[in-house]
């Protein structure tokens, strides 16, 4: 299996957790991944960086078709590196989770990315909001949660990036459509009235 195939990468009892992850990841195909996708996912010289592996992984549950599963590993063990696998991740989250709000993942990612300190979650449904609509549906934004999964990491409610590579990967795919300029005066109300809370505690 996939555990197997990379663990046989790294000196002993040094391969992450992660590498057993996908009898979980896989559950809704009701199968793990086969013997040889495992093995042609761990082939890739990428696959030595384990976050390349487990953003893969993470993200091959949502895209939710079975019949495609091959395509869909193909398609991502092209990237050669982090940067350019996360690429194409965003690249299916815009396609899956735009359909019903055009730009709502480049812009939510573009928000968390100019809020370097991160947002809250209704701080980020606040902004995000339709016209005449007191924030984004948690409908619409649920979909783009479950995907980022470990992506964000929230620290008392404040949501950030978990990671430098997708800071940087959203940094280059929207540096063309940053926040606007309301957007982003409210993020600065935001961080300077957090600053003085912290100045007052």
């Amino acid at each position: 299996d996939l555990t197997d195939a990379i663990d046989a990468q790294f000196p002993a009892g040094e391969a992450p957790d992660v590498w057993g992850r996908e009898d979980r990841d896989l559950s809704h195909f009701n199968q793990a991944l086969s013997e040889a996708r495992a093995e042609r996912i761990a082939a890739v010289e990428a696959a030595s960086n384990p976050l390349y592996i487990k953003a893969l992984l993470d993200d091959l549950p949502v895209t939710g078709v079975h019949a495609r599963l091959d395509e869909q590993i193909d398609g991502y063990l092209s990237a050669a590196d982090i940067p350019a696998l996360l690429s194409r991740i965003l690249a299916r989250w815009e396609g899956a989770y735009e359909r019903d709000r055009k730009g709502l993942v480049g812009e939510a990612l573009a928000l968390l990315w100019a809020a370097r300190r991160g947002l809250t979650e209704p701080e980020l449904l606040e902004l995000l909001k339709p016209d005449g609509l007191e924030r984004l549906p948690a409908g619409l934004w649920s979909p783009v949660r479950r995907a980022l999964e470990d992506g964000l990491v929230d620290r008392d409610g404040v949501l950030a990036f978990a990671h430098d590579h997708l800071r940087a990967a959203v940094g280059s795919r929207y540096e063309d459509d940053p926040p606007s300029p309301r957007a982003r005066a409210v993020i600065e109300q935001i961080m300077c009235l957090r600053y003085m809370l912290i100045a007052l505690a």
